[in-house]
């Protein structure tokens, strides 16, 4: 299968355990170049260079890209990945806005910006339709079904919001966070038993994510 870029992502992860990072980053490009809406190989390739603490360096090498080509989509992906690691939101939320104007649909650049627009202040309605927008381009995206999940909670709509992080937990069992999304969804919609167990696996995970005081805060309130 030379044309699947799940197999090249899977390459680079299996570099990646072997500490071999420069055929790691060949092999996740190689999958972002077959196929743009790979959400897993942007988030692979920000975690390489994160590793590396090579931001400078692949940031040159991106806008360098974009220079002798605006118009295609992945350097700003990988760029808006890279800002929202060194914790500059507002850099990442510019050229997700920059790939979308490019190209509307675009679900990867949709999901995140969705998601910058949830957690920073963003107006919740945009962010929404942005999820939605990358839900309906990338129907099956785990990371894509929390983030529209995760807006719902914040829109007070737990049921469907129970429904979209149920099946992201299901398809990403070992990620912390969505787990406690999961949980507060169904601690706010009144169930305690399914709270409990949620937030506890999301803190048996790890015990440092983003949520992880809330988390305890929450199983704390639930004793």
């Amino acid at each position: 299968s030379p044309d699947n870029p799940y197999i090249y992502n899977l390459i680079g992860r299996i570099y990646l355990a072997q500490q071999k990072d420069q055929q790691a980053e060949v092999a996740f490009k190689k999958a972002i170049e077959l196929d743009k809406n790979v959400l897993i190989s942007y988030f692979n390739l920000g975690n390489l260079y994160a590793r590396r603490r090579s931001y400078n360096e692949a940031i040159q090498q991106y806008e360098a890209v974009l220079k002798a080509n605006p118009n295609l989509l992945p350097p700003y992906m990988v760029l808006g990945m890279i800002y929202d690691l060194q914790g500059k939101t507002e850099k990442a939320i510019e050229v997700y806005e920059k790939a979308l104007e490019i190209d509307p649909t675009f679900a990867p650049a949709a999901n995140n910006l969705a998601w910058n627009y949830a957690e920073h202040g963003g107006n919740i309605d945009v962010a929404l339709s942005l999820a939605q927008t990358a839900k309906e381009r990338l129907p099956d995206n785990p990371a894509i079904s929390d983030t529209l999940g995760w807006i719902y909670y914040k829109k007070n709509a737990y049921r469907k919001a129970i429904s979209l992080l149920s099946e992201s937990v299901e398809k990403l069992p070992d990620n912390p966070v969505i787990h406690y999304h999961l949980g507060m969804a169904y601690y706010r919609n009144g169930d305690k038993e399914r709270a409990r167990e949620a937030l506890q696996q999301a803190l048996q995970l790890s015990q440092n994510f983003p949520g992880a005081e809330e988390a305890r805060a929450t199983l704390q309130a639930l004793q």
